[in-house]
Formats: structure tokens, sequence, C-alpha cells
């Protein structure tokens, strides 16, 4: 009986893990499938552009990079140390400036607010929040858990001139002129109701290897795990 369940819990654990990699899945296989356009081409509707990017409106500092067009910073509250130590969990934020986009062909705005980034990546350690809450600008201390005595921190980051990949819906600028610091900017890509921007530093490559390598490696892990499973299942009803 406990080997049956045991085959059980893998099956449905496996099963779980293949059904969350749908995700990442449909996201690689919608920006394959999508041409990727020059901003000279951009037509209504949804549209993959590849560029160098910069920011339209002040640069913004991350913790770890300043001068950027976007940063995601995520902090892992801890209480204690060691065998006590407790996690409290964590907050995160984008902070992003509407952002120029340019290649040959000419110049677009991007409206980063809410977009789903993919960047250089950075992680510290666990370190002690008395230690550098005095340091960090207020929106970092906001995000400190209540009652956490260590915090760690990641960031993704896109920095003033990365070569990147965005897929958003257009719609028409309708300020130019000094405007965005480029009055040919005609048109202002961003998220819409039925899907969030995507900014990837690297380009399709980039999000290839990242996105579809981790996709890969949770599928084979969940097959693994159901194929186990119903192995253990089949051993245990056996017995």
């Amino acid at each position: 009986m406990i080997v049956t369940l045991l085959g059980a819990g893998l099956l449905v654990a496996g099963s779980a893990l293949m059904f969350r990699a749908r995700e990442g899945a449909a996201l690689v296989l919608e920006v394959w499938r999508r041409p990727t356009k020059k901003i000279a081409e951009i037509e209504p509707g949804v549209v993959e552009l590849a560029g160098t990017i910069a920011a339209a409106e002040e640069p913004i500092d991350g913790l770890s990079r300043k001068g950027c067009v976007a940063v995601r910073t995520t902090l892992r509250g801890f209480s204690g140390e060691g065998k006590r130590r407790q996690r409290l969990g964590e907050r995160s934020v984008l902070r992003a400036s509407r952002a120029a986009l340019r290649d040959a062909s000419g110049t677009c705005v991007v409206d980063l607010g809410d977009a789903e980034v993919v960047g250089d990546e950075w992680a510290s350690r666990a370190v002690r929040v008395e230690e550098v809450a005095s340091s960090w600008p207020p929106w970092a201390r906001d995000l400190v858990p209540p009652g956490a005595t260590h915090v760690e921190v990641e960031e993704v980051v896109v920095s003033e001139g990365a070569d990147v990949m965005i897929t958003a819906a257009t719609r028409k600028q309708e300020r130019v002129d000094g405007f965005y610091r480029d009055a040919r900017a005609r048109w202002e890509l961003g998220g819409s109701e039925e899907m969030r921007c995507l900014v990837t530093v690297g380009g399709q490559a980039s999000l290839f290897r990242r996105t579809g390598g981790a996709v890969a490696f949770a599928v084979v892990c969940g097959l693994l795990l159901v194929v186990q499973g119903i192995a253990t299942m089949l051993a245990g009803i056996q017995l």
C-alpha cells in the first residue's frame, strides 16, 4: 500500500512538472513562429522587433548596476542563521522607463511597464539587513519582508545600449516633436490585455537558450518521474 501511494505521488509530481513546463514551451514556440520585422515595417497588431535599446526618460539604477533601461529586483527574506534560519517570503518590483528601440530602419518607443524581462542576471549571497539597509534607496528597503534579519537579492537587468528582441502590441505615437529624444519615433509598443510586452537581451538565441533549456529539463524530469511513478505503482500492486 505504501509503495503504491509513493508511486502515485511520483506520478502526480511528474505530471505537475510537465504541465508547468507548457507555459515556457508555448512562449518559445510563439516567438519562433513570429517573424522579426524591421521598425520601418511596423503594422498594427503584435510585432517582434530587434534592435538597440536606450532609456527614453531618466535611466534607472538597480542595486547591482546603474544606468539601466529596466531592472526587476527580488528580495528573499530570512530570519536567523544556520539551522534556525526561517524563510519569510519574497518581494519583487520591476522598475522601468520608457525606452527608445532603434535599428537601421528607424526608431520606436516602448512602454516597459509590467513587461516580462529576460536579461542579465545577478544574485547576492545572504546579507544582514542592518548592514545594507542604510545604503539602499527607499524603494529597495520597502522590499525587505517584515521581520527579516537577512536577505538574498536577485536582479534581472536590461542595460542601456543592449541588443534586445521585443515582442509587443503596437499603437500610434501621438506626440513626436522632441519627444522621447527622437522625433522620428512614429510608433509606441507596449503590453495589451491579451499579452505582456516581452524584452529579451540577446535576442531569440538567448531566449531559446535560457527558456528552452529550462523547459527541456523540466519535461525530461517530469517524464522520468511519471515513468518511475507508474513502475512503482505496478510494483506496489504486485506486492
